[in-house]
């Protein structure tokens, strides 16, 4: 697992094994003792998204523009395996992107309705049920914070997640279509409580997307260090 980075041939499989050491000898305290619980949590939710940005990383070098390594970003995390699920939130058919059937896709419109009438958004689905959420058009929803909440809660801890939305907005605020603009800042507070993997603005279609790619920590967002 190698990749050309920074004019040096980089085995991102030794810095991972590495870091594994490095960090379980930090939290051990000069004793041969089992690591406590918390900390065994603590080195899980760290070395898995270190996997997760090293294996992106070390993916194919030949992209020749940001939007060619966008497009193998977004490709591999369609990719679902036989085991996973995904859930597709989109308003309507807004995107014809086919995907494989472990995918659910989920309507926004109605979802939109329920926030414009100031209720509670809430997802039909059980508690960490989805492996990968891609979730498109948040700039028309008007309280896409309350969506996120429950996107991160029907995503699986270590689960995937992208978020993608334009940075302008295509329509004012009062036509009731299209609220918001993101930049890949704005995307950052809405996907506070994730870990990210990358975060940018993508060009394609005559169009420019601000995304958001990320994880759902293992260790709970509450339950964290101040240094995590």
């Amino acid at each position: 697992m190698k990749k050309k980075f920074d004019g040096v041939n980089t085995d991102y499989s030794k810095y991972l094994s590495l870091f594994e050491v490095a960090l379980q000898a930090s939290t051990r305290e000069n004793t041969s003792e089992l690591l406590p619980r918390k900390d065994e949590e603590i080195i899980t939710d760290r070395t898995h998204l270190l996997r997760q940005f090293l294996d992106y990383h070390a993916g194919p070098s030949h992209h020749t523009n940001k939007t060619q390594e966008i497009g193998y970003l977004f490709e591999r995390f369609v990719s679902t395996l036989p085991s996973e699920r995904g859930l597709k939130l989109q308003f309507g058919s807004s995107s014809t992107l086919l995907l494989d059937e472990q995918w659910i896709v989920v309507d926004l419109a109605p979802i939109e309705t329920t926030s414009l009438a100031g209720m509670d958004i809430t997802l039909e689905f059980q508690d960490e049920e989805f492996d990968r959420i891609l979730c498109l058009d948040l700039d028309r929803i008007s309280h896409p914070d309350k969506l996120v909440a429950e996107l991160r809660r029907v995503l699986k801890r270590g689960g995937q997640l992208w978020g993608q939305a334009p940075v302008v907005s295509n329509q004012q605020p009062n036509t009731g279509l299209r609220y918001w603009g993101f930049t890949p800042a704005g995307l950052r507070v809405l996907f506070e409580r994730f870990d990210e993997i990358r975060c940018s603005i993508y060009h394609a279609r005559g169009r420019r997307d601000s995304f958001y790619y990320g994880l759902k920590p293992e260790i709970p967002y509450e339950s964290r260090q101040p240094w995590l």
